[in-house]
Order: C-alpha cells, then sequence, then structure tokens
C-alpha cells in the first residue's frame, strides 16, 4: 500500500508543479515533505530504486564527455573560477547566517562547493524549451555544468568509508576495454537489447568499483565514459532518460521523507537563494573577459542561476559517509528546491530580460574580436537558409542547383565543420538573437527559409525583418496548425508541414503508380 500511496502523491505533486511551469521533482521533494509530516519514512524498495537512479544518472553523464569541450578556456577556466569565488563568498555568508557555527573548516568548504555548482535540470530543460540547447551558450552552458558534475563525482568518489582494494590500480587498464566495447555496442540493433545493455554496465560499473571498496557512481561513471563518443551513445542515453528519470524520483521522494523542513530551513535557503544573484554577476564578469558578447555571457550566467539537484545527490552520499552532519540535508534539499522556484522563470525570460538590459550590458563588452561574433554580412548572396539540418541542407542544395546565391545558418560546431568540408557557404548565426537580424545587411536579400523547429526563434526571424521592411518572400517549416497561425499573422508567405505534406505526397504516388491488375 505505501508503494501506490507513494506513486499517487508523487504524481500528483509533481502533475501540479509541472502545471506551473516548474520542474516536476520540486513536486516529488514536496510530496517527500508532506508524507514524511504524516511520519511516512523511506523503505528498503525505495532506498534501492533511488540508487539505481543515481548509479543511471552517472552512467548517462559520462556517455556525453567529450574532452575537446573542457579544453576550450571559456568552459574550463570560468567553471573552475567561478567555484573558486563562490566558495570564498558562501563560506562568509554561512558565518553570517550562523550554518558554519557547528560545521570544521573542511565541512564549510565542502558545503560550499556543493552550493557553488548550478542545475543541469534546470538549465538543460529551459534551454531545451527554448530551442537553445545547440547554440553557442547552450553548449557553452552544458559544458560548464559536466565540468562541475564531474568535480561532485570526484567528491563522491573519495566519500567511501573503506581503504581501496589493492586491485583497484588495474582499474587502470580499463581504457584498453574500449574497443571491445564499442564493437559489442555497435552490434545491438534491437533499442529494447540496446536499453537492457546500457543498465547492465551501468550496474557493473558500480559493482565492480564497489566491490574494490571505491566509489559506485565513480564506476557507473567511468563506464559511460568508457562507451562516450559513439553514435550508438545517444541512442543508448535516449533510451535510459525515461527509466532514469523514474527512478530518480524515488531518489527525490526519498530525501523529502527525511523530515518537513522547519524555519531555520527556510531560513538559511532564503539567504542561501539570494546568492543567486551575484553567482549571474560572477559567470557574466568572467565570460564577458573571454571576448564573449554580453548576450552570450548573460544567457549563460542566468541559465545557471539556480543550484544542483547532483549537489544534493552529492551532499546526500557525504552524509551517509559522516563528511557532514545529517542536520544539513533538510537544509540542503529546502534551498534546491527554493533556488528552482527562482531559476526556472528567469532561465525562461533570460532573452526578454536580456533585451529590457541589453544597452547597460553591452557596455561591459570587451572591444577586440569576439570568439561568438554573429555576421553583420551576407556578401554577395541572395537568399539565406537558417538551420542547416535534412531539411535546411535539401533547401540549400535546391537554391544552389537553380543558380541562386545562398548561405545557411547554423549555431552546432559539427554542423558548420561538415557543411564548410562539402564545400556550402556557412556562417555561424543563431536565430534566436534579435541582434543579428537588426544588425543583418539585408540590401540584396531576396528570400529566407526558416529550416528551425523553435516556435519562438522563427517567429523572431521573420518579425524582425518585417519590421526591418524586408517585402522578399519568407518560407517556413510549421508543425501545426496554431504555430501556422502565429506565423502568418508575422508575414511567412509559405508553410510547410513535413509530416502532412509528406502524407499528402505518399497518397499522390500511390494514385499515380497503380499496380497493373492480373488480365490488364
Amino acid at each position: 500500500m505505501e508503494a501506490i500511496l507513494f506513486i499517487t502523491v508523487a504524481f500528483i505533486l509533481g502533475y501540479i508543479f509541472l502545471k506551473l511551469g516548474l520542474p516536476p521533482l520540486l513536486g516529488y521533494l514536496a510530496g517527500g515533505f508532506i508524507l514524511a509530516a504524516f511520519h511516512y519514512g523511506s523503505t528498503p524498495a525505495l532506498d534501492q530504486l533511488s540508487h539505481i537512479g543515481v548509479i543511471l544518472l552517472l552512467f548517462t553523464l559520462g556517455l556525453k564527455i567529450r574532452l575537446k569541450n573542457f579544453l576550450q578556456p571559456e568552459v574550463a577556466v570560468s567553471g573552475l573560477l567561478q567555484i573558486v569565488v563562490s566558495v570564498i563568498m558562501l563560506s562568509g555568508l554561512f558565518f553570517v547566517i550562523g550554518i558554519s557555527s557547528a560545521l570544521h573548516a573542511s565541512q564549510i568548504t565542502l558545503l560550499a562547493i556543493l552550493f557553488g555548482v548550478a542545475s543541469t535540470v534546470i538549465a538543460a530543460k529551459g534551454l531545451e524549451s527554448k530551442g537553445e540547447l545547440e547554440s553557442y551558450h547552450g553548449r557553452l552552458a552544458i559544458g560548464i555544468l559536466v565540468m562541475e558534475d564531474i568535480i561532485l563525482i570526484g567528491i563522491m568518489a573519495f566519500t567511501g568509508l573503506k581503504a581501496p582494494s589493492p586491485w583497484a590500480f588495474s582499474l587502470l587498464l580499463l581504457p584498453l576495454l574500449k574497443p571491445a566495447l564499442v564493437w559489442l555496442l555497435r552490434s545491438v540493433k534491437d533499442e529494447e537489447v540496446l536499453m537492457l545493455y546500457g543498465i547492465f554496465m551501468a550496474l557493473a560499473g558500480a559493482f565492480l568499483f564497489e566491490w574494490l571498496h571505491l566509489s559506485a557512481e565513480l564506476g557507473a561513471f567511468c563506464f559511460g565514459v568508457l562507451h562516450a563518443g559513439e553514435e550508438k551513445s545517444n541512442e543508448m542515453t535516449e533510451k535510459l532518460w525515461g527509466l532514469r528519470e523514474a527512478f530518480l524520483v524515488g531518489f527525490f521522494l526519498k530525501i523529502g521523507l527525511t523530515g518537513t523542513p522547519v524555519w531555520q530551513d527556510l531560513v538559511y535557503a532564503s539567504a542561501l537563494v539570494l546568492f543567486l544573484p551575484v553567482r549571474v554577476v560572477i559567470f557574466f564578469t568572467i565570460l564577458t573577459r573571454f571576448r564573449l558578447r554580453a548576450r552570450t555571457a548573460f544567457l549563460t550566467s542566468t541559465s545557471l542561476a539556480s543550484f544542483s539537484e547532483f549537489a544534493l545527490i552529492t551532499g546526500t552520499v557525504a552524509i551517509s559517509a559522516g563528511l557532514l552532519p545529517g542536520s544539513l540535508l533538510l537544509t540542503l534539499a529546502t534551498t534546491v528546491a527554493l533556488s528552482f522556484l527562482v531559476g526556472a522563470p528567469v532561465n525562461k525570460r533570460a532573452n526578454a530580460i536580456f533585451h529590457r538590459l541589453q544597452a547597460f550590458l553591452e557596455r561591459f563588452e570587451r572591444k577586440k574580436a569576439r570568439s561568438d561574433a554573429e555576421p553583420n554580412s551576407i556578401g554577395i548572396a541572395n537568399f539565406i537558409v537558417v538551420g542547416m539540418g535534412r531539411t535546411g541542407t535539401a533547401a540549400y542544395d535546391y537554391l544552389s542547383k537553380s543558380g541562386k546565391k545562398v548561405v545557411g545558418f547554423d549555431t552546432d560546431p559539427g554542423v558548420l565543420e561538415k557543411h564548410r568540408n562539402q564545400k556550402r557557404r556557412i556562417l555561424y548565426g543563431d536565430a534566436s538573437s534579435k541582434t543579428l537580424w537588426k544588425n543583418l545587411n539585408i540590401d540584396e536579400l531576396q528570400g529566407v527559409v526558416v529550416a528551425i523547429r523553435e516556435a519562438s526563434a522563427k517567429l523572431n526571424i521573420i518579425e524582425t525583418l518585417r519590421k526591418r521592411g524586408f517585402v522578399g518572400a519568407v518560407s517556413a517549416v510549421t508543425e501545426s496548425d496554431e504555430q501556422a497561425a502565429l506565423l502568418k499573422a508575422a508575414g511567412v508567405n509559405t508553410l510547410f508541414n513535413p509530416l502532412v505534406q509528406a502524407g499528402t505526397e505518399l497518397a499522390e504516388r500511390v494514385v499515380m503508380s497503380r499496380l497493373p491488375v492480373s488480365g490488364e
């Protein structure tokens, strides 16, 4: 009966928070707090499910590791420097609000590191909902987040209560397994078997490291890294995502079931959340020193304006290992939850906030050449294709073969490199950037093909160009009647719904190529 009650409460609270535009995990935490108020506690089954959820989280994080992403100074230096500055400032804040009175210096430092890390959930969900996950600032934010998470993984690796086994040194040979594991991964053709392969590898890594008296979480992460960089790894991540999220519901319920926050927890959490604007300023200052535009620096910084759910996971492990007092668990959970209430709306409205503050923020830009500079000219081109995926590439090739002078815009470095290697003319251009479309020279522009999915970015392009007096043709892809109506009102000339028109064309071809009837 407890299992049914727990699932029911988690669903109801998660659904309510989702409808409010907030992360559902806030609902799971709140559900745990409510259940704890009625004297319910965690169960062995819930403990096991939450542990597996953390294992799968670490494994999928390892699958995303790309060494070259961390060699970029704006990722490595800004992430590390922000944590160092935050640790110093948070240590002072702990003293002011009284948290540090019962802690040793090492515990204060550890707690400050936990609060110095931003939320991957808030950042990734917010960027994805705005269609900015593959933008320059989106990839920069995710790179910083992964690097910060690796720091937390390092902390988790040293929280074991036992001395490592002498055989632990044999783990240095793990990279030798990569060719065999990659071959095995590529040989898996069935989707269900691929998901089971991922679960097996995550649990195998966790078991191996735990057997050698090391962190199970570190083991799952390392086995994920062994599979990183493979095309199949992305597919495996997608297959594991839903399962991982379901198990992590158990983790957040478990945290909530440790007790109901008291006034002291709420006071500490409120004071710590006031530090978030300071962290945005720290990130913004550091990133602009790397010659990034004010827009890139601001959007990256605001996407990191919340405390990390992974810090809560790491803090739980540290508390279980005796590195932090158990009384801090509810403070951690309350602070993370409250930061989500603040961070999610800020992330969602970041573009609008930037446009209001643009004149002020651009004063802090460095005048030298910027690494994320956007074009202000399309050269001799008369047509622009925005979004160089399969649809955009087909549109580009058609225009090019028709003798038109065309240029493509995209934000993904991999896409830019691929098309340039194939001799297509393609420039870095963020569809959601108002500055790009306001400053771009459109004197010779005759037509624009908008081949991206995000509705707000499409509207940004069309509305900005029409306001500037552009009277040329604009074509765009659409996925719904509601979106089509908005685009028409903005001034689009031609709309294409891939699914609807593909179905129409298939039916036409069936009619046109009628099979001969026997006897004809």
